[in-house]
């Protein structure tokens, strides 16, 4: 196993492996989100150091599921059925945090 490479600007060089059908997924929507594949993995790994670094007490991606203030947003390419299926399941509070949720993201 060889060293990653680091440039003279102090920058690392680090590599990863994807499946063929990771690594088609991950091309299709960085194309059509228009950046390159070093611009997404070094957003990746910022974000992953920015939620896992010591004394961030947010949830991590482990446990997710334990924190009860995690909410979902549907998955809103989803087949219509399971839109609807969701929808009908929910109650109006549920409905109302999905809402301010998406609303935030936007």
């Amino acid at each position: 196993m060889g060293r990653n490479k680091i440039f003279k600007d102090g920058k690392e060089e680090i590599g990863i492996y994807l499946t063929p059908d990771e690594a088609k997924m991950f091309d299709e929507i960085r194309c059509r989100e228009r950046k390159v594949g070093t611009e997404v993995g070094r957003i990746a790994i910022q974000e992953y150091i920015r939620l896992h670094s010591e004394g961030n007490d947010t949830s991590k991606l482990d446990n997710w599921n334990l924190d009860p203030n995690t909410q979902g947003i549907p998955n809103l390419f989803a087949e219509e059925s399971k839109i609807i299926e969701d929808y009908r399941a929910s109650n109006q509070e549920e409905r109302k945090k999905g809402w301010n949720a998406i609303q935030k993201r936007f």
